[in-house]
């Protein structure tokens, strides 16, 4: 709990106006009951309890929170043969309880939006997302990997004594534990868009073995496997404190003003790996209880210097400040930005594939529009229309508010 609640992925996460969180949670609770009932610790009513934690998965962020329990259920019932628990995971109270918790609100909306929820939700922002790149996020097969790494941060050297001392051959504890974090890696890893927050389901199985292989580091002080850990794990946690220690060179490479701000927390994360890689091999608990206390400040700091740098590269929200609650034609914009109008402009944003959209918006009067680079260089090389700058952002997108020129009359 320790590691997976102090780490950077779900702490990052965690502040962010994202339902990533709120997925892996739901997700977490599913599995983690279900795992529960069919390794002998829980009873059946675990079943039922998952099959509504499922559905809140599926409230949360579409199919997959039902896919993604589906998924580690049906590979550790196909690797242990053990088809009798299919009974209690279809059984007509598993299904009510799912049905209960999610079917009202799909129901409601299909009703209400029809084919436009399907095409826009169901295809768009399921299907396509994991079949293409459709909204932009590409990677390669291992994206996730460096991701998982850096985003246990300062917990990550644990990650390789966590999963070198795996026995899902002797354990079925060990099995669905690795299940449960194999399988959904290999699915977010094959789809077509990849963002950090898509792995974070990942993050607790993982976690859970970490806080085993932090624990014994301790209990096997003094044996060989304990020192060759103790080395990984130190080598590990001290390269990633380097690579946070040069985050301040990074942001003054890229031009960031307000680089300084970083620095403090680069610091602290490079003194504490540090101080951790010295100390883990002779005193494994004392080193673990640094990390503690030391894995935390570097929260707290990135607390106080991260919302000002994202703000002024990544926030959407002065680029609607003008707005005022008047609807935004969304023309090549990042997406990230446009997005940002679903909180700040009431939901009041459209998003328009040509420029012919933008002509007919403003035939009676003016528009407004949130382009891209590219695109407001083209509206203002358009003679016929009159193009002032509202606000600019991140990524070079702007406000433009876009009007029809008046044409001159003659002198009389």
């Amino acid at each position: 709990g320790f590691v997976a609640g102090t780490s950077l992925l779900p702490f990052a996460y965690g502040r962010a106006a994202s339902m990533d969180m709120l997925l892996a949670a739901t997700v977490t609770l599913a599995i983690g009951l279900a795992g529960l009932r069919l390794t002998g610790v829980a009873g059946r009513l675990a079943i039922v309890a998952a099959a509504a934690a499922a559905g809140l998965a599926t409230l949360a962020k579409g199919p997959l929170g039902l896919l993604l329990p589906a998924l580690v259920l049906g590979g550790y019932l196909l690797a242990t043969r053990e088809w009798r628990f299919m009974r209690e995971i279809l059984s007509p109270a598993a299904i009510a309880a799912f049905a209960l918790v999610a079917a009202p609100w799909y129901v409601a909306i299909l009703l209400d939006q029809g084919r436009h929820f399907l095409d826009v939700f169901i295809l768009n922002h399921n299907v396509e997302r994991f079949t293409s790149t459709v909204h932009n996020h590409p990677g390669p097969f291992w994206y996730y990997l460096p991701v998982l790494l850096a985003g246990l941060f300062p917990w990550s050297g644990l990650a390789v004594p966590a999963l070198a001392r795996l026995a899902p051959r002797a354990s079925r504890v060990d099995l669905f534990t690795l299940l449960w974090l194999g399988l959904p890696l290999a699915f977010f890893s094959l789809a077509g868009s990849k963002l950090p927050g898509y792995v974070l389901p990942c993050v607790p199985p993982l976690a859970i073995l970490m806080g085993r292989a932090a624990d014994r580091l301790i209990r096997e002080d003094g044996a060989p496997e304990q020192r060759l850990s103790s080395r990984v794990v130190a080598l590990v946690g001290l390269g990633l404190g380097a690579l946070v220690a040069a985050s301040p060179a990074a942001l003054f490479h890229i031009r960031e003003p307000l680089w300084r701000s970083a620095v403090p927390f680069g610091a602290w994360a490079l003194v504490v790996t540090f101080l951790f890689s010295r100390r883990v091999a002779p005193d494994p608990a004392g080193a673990l209880r640094l990390l503690r206390v030391g894995g935390a400040g570097p929260l707290l700091l990135l607390a106080l210097a991260a919302p000002p740098i994202l703000a002024r590269r990544e926030s959407g929200a002065r680029l609607f400040a003008p707005a005022m609650g008047r609807e935004v034609l969304a023309w090549g914009a990042w997406r990230t930005a446009w997005m940002a109008g679903y909180f700040y402009n009431d939901g009041k944003v459209r998003a328009v594939e040509q420029a012919s959209e933008i002509f007919e918006a403003i035939e009676a009067g003016e528009a407004l529009v949130l382009a891209g680079p590219s695109e407001r260089r083209r509206l203002e090389a358009m003679g016929s229309l009159e193009v002032r700058v509202l606000a600019e952002g991140p990524r070079e997108n702007a406000l433009l508010r876009v009007e029809r020129r008046t044409p001159l009359r003659p002198a009389p």
